[in-house]
């Protein structure tokens, strides 16, 4: 494949490391954000945790989003701020949303990148129209899909263990030294936090609506 071929995702990726790298007014961490009724729903997690998938899946069941990549924390309010792009999406993902979600737009879809194939769903309008308006954070969710597990389990993360997994999931927290320890102090006082490990998008989804 051509290196223009491969011009969309670069050019994303480019784009979260700018943001990631300089914009320093924020605790930037690692992770999709939604939300409902005000209320943020922060999901740190690594790649291959099914973080995009169900992000997408919210947002597509009325969750506003305002990010499926970066969470943005203001250091001076704690609110946190939109970040609306499209989802990212990636390989098995895109054959799934495309099948749940006939109506969904996805664009730019790209074979053969570093990650696999990719391409980007686009926001729903509800997300366009609330791309200035900030939320607060009220639950973080560390969500791991596998395959093998028959029983979806949710269970309650302490503060302590909250607090280590987003200063570990951040860009920036080591560059912000004393700020971004107030911040994410500040963060994990607010949120209720919850390990999630399922197979089935529907029980989670269903599970979601229910804990926010």
């Amino acid at each position: 494949m051509t290196d223009s071929a491969q011009l969309v995702p670069v050019f994303e990726w480019g784009v979260n490391w700018c943001v990631a790298s300089y914009q320093h007014q924020f605790l930037a961490i690692h992770a999709a954000v939604l939300e409902r009724d005000g209320k943020a729903l922060i999901m740190p997690a690594p790649p291959g945790s099914g973080k995009s998938t169900l992000c997408a899946v919210l947002m597509q069941e009325g969750w506003r989003l305002l990010s499926d990549e970066m969470c943005l924390v203001d250091l001076v309010s704690g609110a946190i701020v939109p970040y609306v792009r499209p989802v990212s999406l990636k390989n098995q993902s895109l054959t799934l949303l495309q099948s749940w979600y006939p109506q969904a737009q996805i664009r730019q879809i790209t074979a053969g990148t570093t990650k696999g194939t990719v391409g980007y769903m686009l926001p729903s309008a509800l997300s366009w129209s609330g791309m200035q308006q900030t939320a607060t954070a009220a639950w973080v969710i560390f969500p791991q899909y596998n395959a093998a597990q028959q029983q979806l389990t949710l269970s309650k993360v302490s503060q302590a263990d909250a607090f280590m997994h987003l200063a570990n999931n951040s860009f920036n927290y080591a560059v912000l030294a004393e700020q971004g320890f107030i911040s994410l102090s500040r963060l994990t006082e607010q949120i209720d936090a919850y390990r999630l490990e399922y197979a089935c998008i529907e029980q989670a989804l269903s599970e979601l609506n229910k804990l926010c």
